[in-house]
């Protein structure tokens, strides 16, 4: 579900089944809110709408995904506590040390696309006090290595803004899409009136339609008392 944050109006929604990742839909939300004029420049969610190939697949269409950074499962240090200079081609650990040697490996297995990874010294690795929290301990002659991402730029584009001092008044404003979407829960969004997912997005369509009716009522009530 996409709304304005301001307004407050459903501006796109679509249902997708469970086995749907939640950013998938992106594309299509701002494909409806173009149609009815209000595409934004701008949009902001939830962490799960920050992996690379949504970021850049809202860039493509003109619009910055603001997000949180997803939250690490690891205890210790990830790629995120790695400064990262894609102009330069270098890494920097947290620790303090630079490299800018790295090889370029596959993506995945099922993948010809190469991106780089990052190879630290090995004296450096084996003699740092924070060994133990960079994922684990560099066994003798080993050292920390960083593989990239294939959306790295939108990535660490992300990270630079969550750096940023706009960020955390921007990020905070999602909560008006929380309140939105409870309103619609209300209205019997959580439940499907029918079978079939043609007949459940036809019914989320006319929800959204009462409550942007609805708003806009409320809106007018309140600008006739001002």
């Amino acid at each position: 579900m996409q709304g304005t944050i301001d307004s407050q109006f459903v501006t796109g929604i679509a249902i997708t089944d469970a086995g749907v990742h939640d950013a998938q839909p992106s594309a299509t939300l701002l494909e409806q809110s173009e149609e009815v004029g209000l595409k934004p420049q701008e949009v902001v969610g939830d962490a799960a709408y920050g992996t690379g190939a949504n970021l850049r697949a809202c860039a493509s269409q003109g619009v910055a995904m603001h997000t949180k950074r997803p939250s690490s499962s690891h205890d210790g240090f990830t790629k995120r506590d790695f400064d990262i200079d894609l102009q330069a081609m270098t890494a920097t650990c947290p620790r303090g040390h630079t490299t800018g040697e790295y090889s370029l490996v596959k993506v995945g297995r099922d993948s010809d696309e190469r991106v780089p990874n990052f190879k630290f010294p090995k004296t450096a690795c084996q003699h740092c006090p924070l060994a133990a929290q960079c994922g684990s301990e560099p066994r003798k002659g080993q050292s920390r290595r960083l593989k990239l991402s294939a959306y790295e730029e939108e990535l660490q584009r992300t990270k630079a803004f969550n750096a940023s001092p706009r960020a955390g008044e921007v990020l905070r404003r999602r909560s008006a899409v929380e309140r939105l979407i409870s309103h619609l829960v209300r209205m019997g969004m959580r439940h499907a009136r029918f079978f079939g997912m043609h007949l459940v997005q036809y019914q989320a369509y006319l929800t959204a339609a009462a409550y942007n009716l609805q708003r806009v009522f409320t809106l007018n009530q309140s600008a006739a008392g001002s």
